[in-house]
């Protein structure tokens, strides 16, 4: 196996078979199909391929909370990004890629989980129906304050007439 040398000690950086001291460009386009260097090209198509599932997952949990004057730009992002992913994978050491990969797919298991505890549309429809009973609220509060004031308003005409009547009538 290769070994990369950090400070004073070397790290094996195998796994699971897989020697991921390799450079996809390099060591795939010398050694083809032999000694191993088969599945290192692997890495950096699936570093391209999580990082399109990524954004695209991300967008569709989203969907209904963008902006649509930022698709555009998205749409470019979730094409160059995955482009960018799978290039650098090719042409630096498998680790970068299987770092990339193992990244992007718990993002996505992220992504999707968050989803389904905290449902974006479920806690608007919550936030909505809580301001729609505070409104409610706020409205028979205000009818109650109405209906009080007019009361209030009748006993003070009344108490005036009754103390002109008195007035007068002595």
């Amino acid at each position: 196996p290769k070994m990369i040398e950090a400070g004073i000690s070397d790290i094996n950086i195998n796994f699971l078979g897989l020697d991921l001291g390799l450079i996809p460009r390099n060591d795939f386009l010398q050694d083809g199909w032999f000694r191993g260097a088969f599945w290192i090209i692997l890495i950096p198509i699936l570093a391209g391929v999580t990082s399109y599932l990524t954004s695209w997952v991300s967008q569709k949990f989203s969907a209904s909370m963008q902006d649509p004057s930022a698709q555009g730009s998205m749409k470019m992002m979730n094409i160059m990004m995955p482009l960018m992913s799978a290039f650098f994978s090719f042409t630096m050491e498998g680790v970068l890629g299987f770092y990339w990969i193992a990244s992007n797919l718990i993002a996505i298991l992220q992504i999707i989980l968050l989803n389904k505890i905290f449902n974006p549309q479920k806690a608007l429809a919550e936030v909505e129906a809580r301001v729609a009973q505070l409104k409610e609220g706020a409205a028979q509060a205000t009818a109650a304050f109405e209906q009080r004031l007019a009361t209030a308003e009748a006993a003070a005409k009344k108490f005036i007439e009754e103390a002109r009547a008195q007035r007068l009538g002595k």
